[in-house]
């Protein structure tokens, strides 16, 4: 059964910290044993890719469909100590850059959310931008799932937010 690429774009949604695509793509966080990219998805065809390209680049030869995917670390720690500078730029480091060596962004900002315990937490926060091509998702979903549990784990977060959405792009 053909998949619409539009489905993902329209349908996203953040459920408990993290992305999920309500469409016929069975896309959602690993931990509830989900698979993340079905074997069958016809995203891994040429066809739909190919039209949907269109539709989102118009005429522009040179531009080419791509997974833009954005991770929200948080700085906050349960004992009230932030992720340091230098703990998140080891990380990126150590963990993320071998994963995407193509190139990312990062951006320090601050952001706000309400934890499991209902309580607004104001904080420090870093934005990770990765951009690959949707041809490569199945392979980068793995690669960031196992990003956002080595941060979760490292420095006592409840999460790593992750927001993806397709984009047109030209180098």
């Amino acid at each position: 059964m053909p998949v619409k690429l539009t489905s993902v774009i329209t349908h996203s949604l953040i459920i408990s910290g993290f992305a999920a695509i309500a469409t016929s793509i069975p896309y959602t966080h690993a931990s509830q044993g989900v698979e993340v990219w079905s074997q069958s998805s016809s995203l891994e065809t040429n066809q739909p890719i190919d039209a949907e390209r269109r539709r989102l680049c118009g005429n522009l030869a040179s531009a080419n469909l791509f997974v833009r995917t954005e991770l929200f670390f948080g700085a906050s720690r349960p004992n009230g100590l932030e992720v340091s500078e230098t703990e998140f730029q080891t990380f990126l480091n150590r963990e993320i850059t071998p994963r995407f060596p193509d190139g990312l962004t990062f951006l320090a900002g601050r952001g706000q959310f309400r934890n499991s315990q209902g309580v607004i937490i104001k904080e420090k926060s870093r934005l990770i931008i990765l951009l690959y091509p949707v041809e490569k998702a199945k392979d980068s979903t793995q690669r960031i799932e196992q990003i956002r549990r080595l941060y979760n784990n490292s420095f006592q977060q409840e999460s790593v937010l992750r927001v993806d959405d397709l984009s047109c792009t030209s180098f």
